[in-house]
């Protein structure tokens, strides 16, 4: 998963990829830590998903 853009938008696409494809997702990357993007990665990571974003200097 990359971005899932909101908590809302990350439970139905946790719902989608379960009823799709029967897997779990195991990483959600982050392209940056702005709110937009970041925001929903929690749900996947309940679910025991690594969260990936980028160190800053």
């Amino acid at each position: 998963m990359i971005d899932p853009t909101g908590t809302q938008a990350a439970i139905w696409l946790q719902s989608e990829i379960k009823k799709r494809f029967k897997v779990n997702v195991k990483y959600v990357i982050l392209t940056h830590a702005h709110y937009d993007h970041a925001a929903g990665s929690q749900v996947f990571q309940r679910s025991g998903a690594y969260v990936i974003i980028q160190e800053t200097d």
